[in-house]
């Protein structure tokens, strides 16, 4: 008898007086403001951060309005967040004075985090799709063929259909002259 009364799990206070949209509300997505230390690179990033005329652009930005999108990342299990989006934006922090930056916190798997760090980059530059660093990284972590990724990207980057098509006939016809 004792042994399942200390199994016996008793509802919080919170859990009897709260409404389901106070709980609904505490489960919601928050940006939250993260000091600049406490953000990690994601490990799988493969751009390099550069302080160019774009990255001075960035930072007199952010200087002036502020970080207008938040950045995404996880909980590293040793502490502090790994930065899954939003490297250049902690760096334009960084040279604008910024101690802090506003960022979403995410539970992500490897998987989430590379398709979410893959689709933030594409969505700022026209890539050739099969040369893409992310390009590998995109299909290892969702197991579509090549032609599938290409539409995914293609589909991120709203380039037309045709054009496409036209870096997989390219491909396609490279391999089987070869």
């Amino acid at each position: 008898m004792k042994s399942s009364a200390q199994k016996m799990q008793l509802a919080s206070l919170d859990d009897l007086f709260s409404t389901q949209a106070s709980r609904d509300e505490a489960q919601r997505e928050k940006v939250q403001e993260i000091p600049l230390e406490e953000l990690h690179p994601f490990a799988h990033h493969p751009f390099k951060v550069l302080d160019d005329d774009r990255m001075k652009d960035t930072a007199d930005s952010i200087r002036e309005y502020g970080v207008l999108v938040p950045a995404i990342a996880r909980p590293r299990p040793d502490g502090g967040y790994e930065l899954i989006a939003g490297h250049r934006r902690k760096r334009g922090c960084e040279l604008a004075g910024l101690k802090t930056m506003p960022v979403i916190v995410r539970e992500l798997d490897d998987d989430a985090s590379i398709i979410i760090m893959v689709d933030s980059n594409i969505q700022r530059e026209k890539y050739d799709l099969t040369q893409h660093p992310n390009y590998k990284y995109l299909a290892d972590a969702d197991p579509k063929n090549a032609f599938d990724v290409e539409k995914y990207l293609s589909a991120r980057l709203r380039l037309h259909a045709e054009d496409a098509y036209e870096v997989y006939e390219v491909d396609a016809m490279e391999e089987g002259d070869a």
